[in-house]
């Protein structure tokens, strides 16, 4: 035969369960919001990829300046410039318009950088890094508009 204690006890870690099955998650405890855009990391990739390309574009031809080496300096900015806008606005689908247009830009910069492989500029060794982190960008990008669309 059980005791009153025992009941009690046994009800109370099955209130405790249910409360932490249901309530934590839903109150998304264990996610801490970031203050700043700057603590995102893919922000915090982002800028280190277009500091990646502003400086591996400085050895481009001088006749480039204002063509490929402009535009793929600028798609390659782009891409953290978006995520700081988006992280700026109030509304879900603003967040998303934004984090959208950074998505673009990554592929934007991987379109720059295969031209820039076929007409010679660079080589397949100096592309690979930073085509690699990208890639990966574009796949932690995906991860968070999925989180935010879940969320609207």
């Amino acid at each position: 035969m059980f005791s009153n204690k025992s009941i009690t006890n046994i009800l109370f870690d099955q209130l405790i369960l249910v409360i932490h099955l249901n309530i934590i998650p839903f109150l998304n405890l264990t996610h801490m919001a970031y203050n700043d855009f700057t603590e995102m990391p893919v922000w915090q990739k982002a800028m280190d990829i277009a500091v990646s390309i502003h400086l591996f574009t400085k050895d481009f031809p001088r006749n480039e300046d204002y063509g490929v080496t402009s535009q793929l300096r600028r798609a390659g900015l782009s891409i953290s410039s978006n995520i700081a806008e988006g992280f700026g606005r109030s509304h879900t689908k603003d967040k998303l318009n934004f984090y959208y247009f950074s998505r673009g830009s990554i592929m934007e910069t991987r379109s720059h950088l295969i031209y820039c492989l076929k007409v010679g500029y660079i080589n397949q060794a100096d592309v690979s890094p930073i085509n690699e982190n990208l890639v990966q960008l574009s796949v932690e990008l995906n991860k968070l508009i999925k989180t935010l669309q879940s969320r609207s």
